[in-house]
């Protein structure tokens, strides 16, 4: 019984590789070799090598040759620079960046708080770099991100070649890369390119028919500590990698099966995520708490814009009750607002091109004609999952805000959509537009009219930006003491103890762009609008300062703007009570 049963067994194991059992032991070798080939490079790899070019000279024309992509002074990468001076000063995952519900959680002799927004790996794959370059040259961080925005190419060329055939993997790798939103986030927003370059990475390692659960698992984890709705992905992510016990395939040298894929996923997945979240049960006492949840209440009626982010008075503690208070209400926000993120999630990745992901998702998932090369019998299922992840962002934008860079982490599912649904859209059309390069053409001709204003408006940005930053570092350097170029205060931030206030100046900042101020000035700062800052210190009486048990009035300056957002809107200096203006 148990000779037949190993017999049974490695016949099952050569059906799941695709091989005859009546074959010879060479040929079954050698179809063994081309399946695992196969799931390991996708075919048509001129076809890749062709996008990983056009994608590499997109960005070096933008960025290189004509220089667009200049940070913001609202970006979120100046934070993660913070942290990174402080994980290479010794002092942990901290930031002298305050948000005003942190407050309570500072500590009163550096004035730092523990790093509850961003997660832990941008700060760790920034520290190397602000060790080698040093303060002054870490600016921007768009060729980063550009970077892991051609490494996305890989995993969608192959998730497009696998189920669709190789025009739509090169087709899906053109549109992620020409999408006005991924321009927009190389510039802007590091994060949701690197997001979508893991989360790209963790479906080509499941989406296979002999899935990587473990790897996977790490990257999906990476991924969740650059974007916190993967947790929110992570049971998609499991049904894709979930196998039938029929299809799994035997041990090497022995008889018993492998553990799941989906548990490998789940492990790895625990395995990177458990050290955060007990860095965050140490600081608030919830594993699963991030500040960027206080949105949920956001955006809305009595808690217009991000106030509810510049809230002394909603701490951590208080938030849970503050949610489930304020939740029956609710209803009437989401209503608003899902129409909004609906319009974004059907113009991505352009606004011409949107719908066709319906179109090829929908196509595929009822189990519809696919691509030329491809015969993958998972299909189906792929696009099922292509389609719930697909609702994430949404739901996101439904709930909180509707920023369209949201949808960036999961476009690489929406860029294959699309060109799989232009692939059968063509099927419609005459003879000579079926052809892979016709409609590829056709699908670039959609794009380019979302594509090339916003190349128009990115560089128009950049100037804009670069005059805005000279002038605020300039004024941060002249009347800050101890600020200098680019700027020399950052060169002692790090560390314990070693940062010490100009004499006779404030220690203590507050801004609307506090992220970049904190990093100019090495100054502690606190994100408030200019209006809560003239409420926490108005020109007669105390205010709410004390309240809060905020210092002085003459121990704190502010920098603030008419319109942070807006470009062009140099910030000025709001100098302590007294001062005099020459100084």
């Amino acid at each position: 019984m148990a000779e037949q049963r190993q017999r049974a067994e490695r016949v099952a194991a050569r059906a799941w590789c695709g091989v005859d059992s009546r074959a010879s032991g060479l040929e079954q070798c050698r179809a063994m070799l081309s399946r695992m080939r196969s799931e390991t490079a996708a075919p048509g790899s001129p076809w890749l090598v062709a996008a990983l070019v056009l994608s590499a000279m997109w960005w070096m024309l933008d960025l290189a040759a004509l220089r667009h992509g200049v940070p913001h002074p609202a970006d979120d990468h100046w934070e993660d620079h913070l942290i990174a001076g402080h994980l290479l000063g010794g002092d942990g995952f901290r930031t002298h960046l305050i948000y005003p519900p942190l407050w309570g959680l500072r500590d009163r002799r550096t004035l730092t708080v523990p790093a509850l927004v961003h997660g832990p790996v941008l700060p760790l794959l920034t520290a190397p770099a602000l060790r080698v370059l040093g303060p002054a040259r870490l600016d921007s961080v768009a060729p980063a991100a550009a970077l892991f925005a051609l490494l996305a190419l890989i995993p969608i060329f192959r998730l497009g070649t696998r189920h669709f055939g190789a025009p739509v993997g090169a087709a899906a790798a053109g549109l992620f890369t020409f999408a006005p939103a991924t321009l927009e986030a190389v510039h802007h927003s590091g994060s949701v390119v690197v997001g979508a370059a893991l989360i790209a990475w963790t479906l080509d390692l499941l989406a296979r028919a002999r899935p990587r659960g473990l790897a996977a698992g790490l990257l999906a984890g990476a991924a969740y500590l650059v974007r916190p709705e993967v947790l929110v992905a992570l049971p998609v992510l499991l049904w894709l990698a979930w196998r039938r016990r029929s299809s799994t395939w035997p041990a090497r040298g022995a008889v018993s099966r492998p553990s799941d894929p989906a548990l490998l996923l789940l492990v790895g997945f625990v395995v990177v995520a458990l050290p955060w979240w007990v860095h965050h049960a140490r600081a608030v006492g919830s594993p699963f708490f991030n500040l960027t949840s206080y949105t949920l209440i956001g955006f809305w009626k009595g808690r217009p814009d991000v106030s509810v982010m510049q809230d002394f008075s909603l701490t951590p503690a208080r938030w849970p009750a503050v949610l489930r208070a304020e939740l029956p209400g609710l209803l009437p926000k989401w209503i608003a607002f899902f129409p909004h993120a609906a319009k974004n999630a059907l113009c991505s990745p352009s606004t011409a091109t949107g719908w066709l992901a319906l179109v090829g998702l929908g196509a595929a998932w009822a189990g519809g004609p696919r691509g030329e090369t491809a015969s993958d019998p998972r299909t189906p299922r792929f696009a099922a999952c292509a389609l719930l992840l697909a609702l994430i962002p949404v739901a996101a934008m439904t709930l909180t805000w509707h920023q369209r860079l949201y949808l960036v982490p999961f476009y690489s599912l929406f860029a294959i959509g699309a060109a799989a649904g232009m692939s059968v859209v063509a099927r419609a059309l005459p003879a000579w537009a079926q052809r892979p390069r016709a409609w590829i053409g056709l699908l670039a001709l959609l794009l380019l009219p979302s594509s090339l204003p916003a190349f128009k408006r990115a560089g128009d940005e950049a100037h804009a930006l670069a005059r805005r930053l000279v002038a605020e570092r300039e004024a941060l350097a002249r009347d800050v003491p101890g600020a200098g170029p680019a700027i020399a205060a950052n060169a002692r931030l790090p560390g314990r103890g070693r940062w010490k206030p100009a004499k006779g100046w404030p220690r203590l900042m507050f801004s609307d762009t506090p992220d970049f101020v904190a990093w100019t000035t090495g100054r502690p700062t606190l994100w408030v609008t200019r209006e809560e800052f003239e409420r926490l210190y108005p020109r007669r009486g105390s205010g709410d300062a004390p309240r809060y048990e905020l210092p002085p009035r003459a121990q704190v300056a502010g920098f603030f703007h008419d319109d942070f957002r807006n470009p062009a809107s140099v910030g000025t200096l709001v100098r302590p009570a007294g001062e005099d203006r020459g100084r």
